[in-house]
């Protein structure tokens, strides 16, 4: 489960398909995945693009963009609904590994955050962040959302600052 979780995360960091066949993404810059989710992009200007489009079987992952604005709201959907607190502890250290995992493969040293609460019951909503240091001492922050529904959702957003990232990550409020 954990390998799993982290490849897919992973994904949200690597280049990304130009095409969205399978998701409108039309409409006010919603992403809408039909039987699945919707969310809204953080702004106007901003626009979702897959990165894997979502597969019954497998999951998807999307990122969400503006050009000439910095920061990515990233969406991983797994298809696992997590109902047990050991499951979803299982999850949350994933998904908080993967984003530590992320830092040290862009080069940040002094990794720090902010830890998922993994003390039962977990919550549906689930708040955390990460951030480190690059060697020319600029800052990267990790704002992320873990969210159980019938799919567990991973709505995560990177930027410059925790106050950037934190205010690209409230679309997770606007998650259905």
């Amino acid at each position: 489960m954990i390998r799993r979780h982290i490849l897919l995360s992973a994904y949200c960091f690597l280049a990304f398909l130009p095409s969205a066949h399978g998701a409108d993404n039309s409409a006010d810059n919603r992403l809408t995945i039909p039987d699945v989710c919707s969310i809204d992009a953080p702004g106007k200007g901003w626009a979702w693009k897959p990165v894997k489009e979502f597969d019954p079987a497998k999951g998807g992952a999307y990122v969400c963009s503006a050009e000439g604005k910095a920061g990515k709201v990233f969406l991983t959907i797994d298809t696992r609904k997590y109902e047990s607190d050991k499951d979803r502890i299982g999850a949350l250290k994933a998904a908080f590994n993967a984003l530590h995992i992320q830092l040290q493969s862009l080069g940040c040293t002094d990794i720090k955050g902010k830890r998922p609460n993994i003390t039962a019951p977990i919550a549906g909503d689930v708040d955390y962040f990460v951030f480190g240091k690059k060697s020319a001492g600029s800052s990267v922050y990790f704002a992320a959302h873990t969210i159980f529904k019938e799919h567990t959702f991973q709505v995560q957003a990177v930027a410059p600052s925790l106050e950037q990232a934190q205010k690209l990550e409230e679309v997770e409020k606007t998650l259905k």
